[in-house]
C-alpha cells in the first residue's frame, strides 16, 4: 500500500507543480499582484481548515473504510 500511496502523492504534487508556472503569468496579468496574493491566502486558509472536519469525523471515516483497506492489503499479499 505504501508504494501506491507514494506514487499517487508524487503524481498529484508534480501535476500541480507543472500547472502552476503556466497559470501564474496570465493570472497576474489579469489582476494586480496584491489581489492575486489575497486570493492565494484565502484559498490556502480554506484548505488549511480541512483539519476541522477530519478532527470531527476522521475516526468515523477510518472505521468505515477499514474493511476495504484490509481487503486491499490481502490482495497485495496474494500478488
Amino acid at each position: 500500500m505504501v508504494g501506491e500511496a507514494f506514487t499517487g502523492v508524487t503524481f498529484i504534487r508534480n501535476a500541480v507543480a507543472v500547472v502552476i508556472p503556466f497559470a501564474i503569468d496570465p493570472w497576474m496579468r489579469a489582476m494586480t499582484l496584491t489581489n492575486m496574493f489575497i486570493i492565494c491566502a484565502v484559498v490556502s486558509f480554506l484548505i488549511s481548515l480541512l483539519f476541522v472536519p477530519l478532527l470531527i469525523w476522521g475516526k468515523r471515516m477510518r472505521v468505515a473504510t477499514a474493511a476495504k483497506y484490509y481487503k486491499m492489503l490481502e490482495e497485495q499479499k496474494s500478488l
